[in-house]
């Protein structure tokens, strides 16, 4: 490249003379930055150690053009004011950082289509598409636009769908949350869901309304919510209890949605958490812990899935043809004092433990 052919650029150390020092050619120079390269070790650590020494950094634009990589994980987001998603894609964005791909973060609002952001997104040609988007109308139509790049959900998938997806196991802690609450006498219990088409809703909603099935308690839904936010969880639970004044337990989509539902029985309708009536979510974000709410919710193994997601995509970097599998991530009950033990009065984590589990 035309870059590399020059010996000095402001004054900056260039390709070619760690070529020269070490009689090797340029094209070794720059596959010795890229760790999946035929070098060979000793000339790698060679490069390495000079391009250390030098102060050099290689053009990532040239080494594209060598390698016919461009090493770029585009990611698509489209609820970037829900914490657990800034918690997710920090560490999602360090992994890849850290890897040795460069994330691009492209912002999905809720009225836009798939073929207006993607054909921005394609224009840097990135190997890896991971898409963090809420509705399953979208992941559908993305999934349909045929690229060369590698489409990974992430927290998402496409049910039926033949393609890679990396979960929490969203039916699983959904019925984990039944069974506590079901464990500590609750009876009358709703669910306030979250964003409409989105599997993370789905999922939760399905798996605690089929746990409650099981031992012959119906569940009260409310599907009006338009996004996963505090607002809509402050709206579920003024709708719910403004028609159902006997619930005992009102089951969040997510941590956001439940401090909003907390926030309104106690402002607005004048009940007590959990005297009156328990309040649990989903995710564990950062929030949830704190002193003022104390969340009894479910922990989204969100540092697993994203190790999940990196395996994958070094699987497919060895190999680009591997079939494309869903990893499904189990979470585990965080138990804090928005739940109340309703056979024995107690709340909180101090509640549950003692008491036997389900046949």
């Amino acid at each position: 490249m035309a870059s590399d052919r020059i010996i000095r650029n402001s004054g900056r150390v260039v390709a070619r003379q760690i070529a020269e020092e070490l009689g090797v050619s340029i094209s070794t120079v720059s596959r010795s930055f890229s760790s999946d390269a035929s070098v060979a070790p000793k000339t790698r650590a060679k490069v390495l150690e000079a391009a250390k020494l030098h102060g050099y950094q290689p053009d990532p634009f040239a080494r594209t053009l060598i390698t016919h990589k461009t090493r770029i994980a585009s990611i698509f987001i489209s609820e970037i004011s829900n914490p657990f998603f800034i918690e997710a894609l920090t560490m999602l964005t360090d992994a890849l950082q850290s890897y040795g791909l460069t994330a691009m973060l492209f912002h999905v609002p809720s009225d836009k289509s798939p073929e207006e952001i993607l054909p921005q997104a394609l224009l840097y040609r990135p190997e890896y598409l991971i898409v963090m988007t809420a509705t399953v109308s979208f992941q559908s139509a993305i999934a349909e636009i045929d690229t060369n790049s590698h489409l990974i959900f992430f927290n998402r998938y496409i049910p039926g769908s033949n393609t890679f997806s990396v979960t929490c196991d969203n039916y699983k802690g959904g019925r984990e949350l039944a069974e506590l609450l079901i464990k500590t006498g609750h009876r009358k219990m709703a669910y306030i869901a979250g964003t409409p088409d989105a599997t993370t809703s789905i999922d939760r909603g399905v798996g605690f309304i089929d746990q409650c099935a099981e031992f012959g308690i119906s569940v009260i839904s409310n599907n009006d919510a338009k996004h996963f936010s505090y607002a809509e969880g402050y709206r579920g639970a003024e709708k719910l209890l403004s028609q159902h004044n006997d619930l005992d337990a009102i089951y969040c989509a997510n941590d956001i949605m439940a401090i909003g539902a907390i926030n309104a029985i106690s402002y607005e309708i004048g009940l007590r958490v959990p005297q009156d009536i328990s309040v649990v979510g989903f995710d564990d974000v950062e929030m949830a812990s704190w002193p003022a709410h104390s969340l009894t919710t479910y922990r989204h193994p969100t540092r697993r899935m994203v190790y999940a997601t990196m395996e994958l995509i070094r699987d497919l970097d060895e190999n680009p043809n591997i079939t494309p599998i869903a990893k499904r991530i189990p979470g585990h009950l965080v138990l804090r004092n928005t739940h109340t033990n309703r056979k024995s009065g107690e709340s909180g984590h101090g509640a549950s433990p003692s008491l036997p589990k389900l046949q």
